[in-house]
């Protein structure tokens, strides 16, 4: 497996206000960011904060880590759908589901939207 992924934050003083996994300069790139991230990063210039956290990773350990560093951080920029609660009508429950990796998982259905949300928060709590 190829080790050449690196993961790395992006911070505004001591606060960290993003995580991410990338190869080359991504960490410096400002392509293929959100508006408000990429305004960050603009306004940073030339002085962006970056720090690696750790390199030589493989994809899978690198995309690992960088899930760990979010739930542990939650970074203010980092608010991709890795977690949804909604309602399903068809079977008149509300449905919370997961992304990893890319893969869509299901967690299961919940008589309300509040038991649903604290299901979410404790999956999260155990990973």
């Amino acid at each position: 497996m190829i080790s050449n992924y690196y993961v790395y934050s992006h911070k505004s003083g001591d606060e960290i206000v993003y995580i991410g996994v990338g190869q080359k300069n991504r960490a410096w790139n400002i392509v293929q960011r959100k508006s408000e991230h990429k305004d960050f990063m603009l306004d940073s210039l030339p002085f962006l904060n970056v720090d690696i956290f750790q390199h030589n990773l493989d994809s899978l350990e690198a995309h690992e880590l960088e899930r760990k560093l979010i739930v542990q951080h939650k970074p203010k920029f980092n608010k991709r759908k890795v977690g949804s609660v909604h309602f399903n009508q068809r079977y008149s429950k509300w449905r919370v589901m997961y992304t990893k990796l890319g893969v869509q998982k299901h967690l299961g259905y919940y008589a309300t939207q509040k038991e649903a949300n604290e299901a979410l928060e404790k999956f999260w709590e155990t990973l």
